[in-house]
């Protein structure tokens, strides 16, 4: 074969190999351009049960059994518990309760999530940018648009990273899909604040509150004992009682949207409600006609009856007058 028939079928060789490797090259970038962001529920079968029959059955009975009358007015936002189902489902049921009535599934469209961040130390909001994410229950479509429209650098940015494993918000993920199922969200884990912040994200949030959206925060309420290096009052039999008293001064702040005075209460009492910055916000956030309400309350001594070591869980929801 001479040398240039051997270059010919080279070249014609070389120019199929071309077009079929950018006929795949741009076949992947359709495919990876259509693919979805997940997040997967880094607690399942820690936090809440791993298997979907067992979870969704835990949370159903949850919230059925609170039985939650509605209060005079739409309610658009709850307080609610985070820790184990074991210890928070009880209170989170009571918190999502109402949302589960015929009226409010057929009406919410979206769930605006804030909670306080464990795992990392950060300034402002962390809002979480993906498509879904995944729990045992099945997918829960992330508001992508919304949560791009809250981005107002240098407070609320996009930090994908510090909600890596974070608890806080995704253990209300099952509640919110067995209450409002359909609903959207947004995922703000709320960091160390000022005392302009507060206010500053608050007007944020507003501007794309609906009466299609609810607010959902996540908190638990005074961690009690040598453990959380939090002793207040001595362990004795009026340890129960001065752990309500406390958590109830605070409850009373917020249930009247006081924010200065939730602002000074804790500074005073030093009370170790994790979620103390994104009530904060919420504070910030609802019209000055709401009002909450105080739909449940226990603590984790109740159950372990070990007073030595103690959360509080509150379970409140707020309603326009």
């Amino acid at each position: 074969m001479d040398n240039k028939k051997t270059l010919f079928i080279k070249g014609n060789f070389l120019y199929y190999l071309l077009i079929i490797f950018t006929f795949f090259i741009s076949w992947g970038w359709v495919v990876n351009s259509n693919a979805k962001d997940i997040i997967n529920a880094a607690g399942a079968g820690y936090w809440f049960p791993g298997d979907p029959y067992e979870l969704r059955e835990m949370v159903t009975k949850f919230i059925t059994q609170a039985k939650v009358d509605e209060p005079g007015g739409n309610v658009v936002a709850n307080i609610t518990p985070h820790a184990g189902y074991t210890y928070s489902g009880k209170g989170a049921g009571y918190s999502f309760a109402v949302f589960a009535k015929e009226k409010y599934r057929k009406k919410i469209k979206r769930a605006i999530l804030l909670g306080p961040s464990h795992r990392s130390y950060f300034h402002g909001a962390a809002i979480l940018d993906a498509d879904i994410y995944r729990t045992p229950l099945g997918d829960i479509p992330i508001n992508r648009e919304i949560s791009k429209k809250l981005v107002k650098p240098p407070l609320l940015k996009i930090m994908n990273k510090v909600h890596t494993g974070e608890h806080s918000l995704e253990n209300q993920l099952p509640f919110l899909q067995v209450a409002l199922p359909g609903c959207s969200i947004v995922m703000i884990l709320i960091g160390e604040l000022d005392y302009s912040d507060y206010e500053q994200i608050g007007n944020a949030l507003k501007s794309v509150m609906d009466d299609k959206t609810i607010l959902v925060v996540s908190s638990d309420f005074t961690h009690f004992g040598p453990s959380y290096g939090y002793l207040p009052f001595p362990i004795n039999k009026d340890t129960r009682e001065n752990i309500e008293k406390l958590d109830m001064g605070a409850a009373e702040k917020i249930c009247n949207l006081d924010f200065d005075g939730f602002y000074k209460y804790m500074e005073k009492t030093k009370a170790t409600i994790c979620g103390k910055n994104p009530i904060g916000v919420l504070l910030k956030t609802l019209p000055p006609s709401a009002k909450g309400k105080v739909v449940n309350y226990y603590t984790s001594s109740d159950l372990t009856h070990d007073f030595s070591l103690s959360v509080s869980y509150a379970s409140i929801i707020f309603y326009l007058k």
